[in-house]
């Protein structure tokens, strides 16, 4: 799956690489840190980001969590993944499409080598390729969050391909 993006701060990215400025297409996925990397994960992170690929933009994001996240308990919100220190966000951007199946398979790859190290996944950055996404995403919180939708979505108007199910 490809989407369009058109943000100001990634074409002031691109723009400062001297690549043209078009719009981007993307994919991203994402994993959740809950101990400190240790030295192989670090090595898996540095040895995809020094594959070659063609013309774009891949990184990995770390957004770091605890304080106010880690305070409330996991089952107290919708958002499980309260204790995990921080979310790794693996992206690629290509403007070729052409270039699409190298950058989807650089993500595929990155997350999937990370998985022994990491678990879950942040549920803003939607991946198709996750295949228990229910758990990746909602964890122990997903029987609550269906009891939740049938009360106020019963007929199931707030839906996407990986939302809450019925």
């Amino acid at each position: 799956m490809t989407m369009v993006v058109d943000s100001a701060w990634f074409t002031d990215f691109i723009l400062a690489q001297g690549m043209p400025v078009p719009h981007a297409m993307f994919k991203n996925t994402s994993s959740l840190a809950y101990e400190q990397l240790n030295a192989a994960a670090i090595e898996t992170l540095v040895y995809h980001l020094n594959q070659p690929l063609p013309p774009g933009a891949n990184l990995v994001q770390f957004f770091p969590f605890g304080g106010a996240i880690a305070a409330v308990p996991p089952r107290d919100t919708a958002f499980v993944h309260r204790r995990a220190l921080f979310d790794l966000q693996y992206q690629a951007y290509w403007w070729d499409p052409v270039d699409e199946p190298a950058h989807v398979e650089w993500v595929r790859a990155i997350r999937t080598s990370m998985l022994p190290h990491m678990r879950g996944a942040y549920v803003n950055y939607i991946d198709a390729d996750i295949d228990d996404w229910t758990d990746a995403y909602y964890g122990m919180n997903l029987p609550r969050l269906m009891q939740i939708k049938m009360a106020y979505d019963p007929d199931d108007v707030f839906n996407g391909p990986q939302s809450v199910p019925m």
